[in-house]
């Protein structure tokens, strides 16, 4: 199988193989690409940085993380668009290497960004209820503070009767005892 592929890879020829169920389903051929071995998309191009930008911000803006941060909606946008570059230039480096292309449609962008964002809500939430788990138990010590300081007065208050009850029960142990 490597011969034919060499061979036309080295007389620059782009061979196209379809059969019937291939054009049931040439919406999925164009969004996944590498299910036809052996050939070459012609029609695959690579997404402007602007592009990806503007996709990134409509997915994620909508995000309660990001609405009020617009800096690290910026930042994050900037980090996943390189991510998605770096991925594409090693696709490359993979073609310069082994000789075979590795597409990433733009469908794999918009799945990360999902994923992003999904894996951001749950991790948000969780943050969200440890929160309320610490404030609660935060809520719950001062209650016990507030309770001690109280008992602690009552305490104090009824120590100098404490003390007066004490020695009569000493004046009659020592009746009793003599």
């Amino acid at each position: 199988m490597r011969w034919p592929r060499q061979r036309f890879t080295k007389n620059n020829v782009n061979l196209i193989v379809f059969n019937t169920l291939i054009f049931i389903s040439l919406n999925r051929i164009r969004l996944y690409p590498t299910i036809i071995n052996s050939t070459q998309s012609i029609y695959f191009m690579e997404w402007p940085e602007e592009s990806l930008q503007a996709i990134s911000q409509k997915i994620l803006a909508p995000l309660p993380t990001f609405s009020t941060q617009s800096e690290l909606l910026e930042k994050t946008i900037k980090i996943i668009v390189s991510v998605h570059r770096e991925l594409a230039e090693k696709s490359n480096e993979y073609y310069t290497r082994g000789g075979m292309r590795v597409y990433i449609p733009s469908c794999k962008y918009i799945e990360l960004l999902k994923v992003f964002s999904e894996l951001l809500t749950k991790k948000q939430n969780y943050m969200d209820s440890q929160l309320a788990k610490y404030s609660n138990g935060v809520q719950c010590l001062e209650e016990a503070a507030g309770l001690i300081k109280k008992l602690t007065t009552e305490i104090n208050e009824l120590n100098p009767g404490l003390e007066k009850k004490n020695k009569e029960t000493e004046k009659t142990l020592n009746v009793i005892i003599a």
